[in-house]
C-alpha cells in the first residue's frame, strides 16, 4: 500500500515525537535496564522509517 505525501508526512512527525519521547524517557533509565535496551532498539526502527520516508523526493 502506498501513502500519499500528506499521510508520510503526518507519519514522520508522529514517529520523530514518538523518537524524542523515548530519547527523554531512556536519559533517565540505566542503559544496562531491559527497558533502555528495548529503547535504543526502537529508536534504531524509527529512524529507519524516518530515512525510508525522506528518501521520497516529494515529501
Amino acid at each position: 500500500m502506498m501513502f500519499s505525501v500528506m499521510e508520510l508526512r503526518v507519519i514522520r512527525t508522529s514517529v520523530k515525537k514518538t523518537m524524542e519521547e523515548l530519547i527523554k524517557r531512556k536519559g533517565i533509565l540505566d542503559p544496562e535496564f531491559d527497558d533502555a535496551v528495548e529503547i535504543t532498539n526502537d529508536l534504531m526502527m524509527y529512524q529507519n522509517i524516518i530515512e525510508k520516508i525522506n528518501d521520497r523526493e516529494e515529501v
